[in-house]
């Protein structure tokens, strides 16, 4: 359902089946990626790490992390560079694309 949203909102998607995936997909993929949108709880490699991995490939990456926990439990969870966005779980179509483009957009 997430993949169909994200198109729905004018992007291009690539998935991932967990954090080591998607890792590897974002390697594979870098130049070409304005933004990931990822789970922080996935089999085989968090969020988080999956995050601090991204980050450590390309720095300036634009990361979108959901979570059902809110923003103030995962800022406590996170030690390092943050995500550029949140957004919490369930989420509508209006609340991701707002937060895509805001996030996109650098504002």
């Amino acid at each position: 359902i997430c993949t169909k949203m994200v198109h729905l909102c004018g992007f291009t998607v690539i998935t991932a089946c967990d954090g080591i995936d998607a890792v590897a997909k974002f390697r594979e993929h870098a130049d070409e990626i304005d933004v990931v949108l990822m789970d922080l709880t996935m089999p085989n490699m968090d969020g988080i790490t999956a995050m601090s991995e991204i980050y450590s490939i390309r720095p300036d990456t634009k990361v979108i992390l959901s979570s059902g926990f809110n923003k103030e439990e995962l800022s406590e969870r996170i030690t390092s560079h943050p995500p550029s966005g949140f957004i919490r779980k369930p989420y509508s179509m209006n609340v991701l694309e707002a937060e895509m483009q805001r996030v996109v957009q650098g504002d």
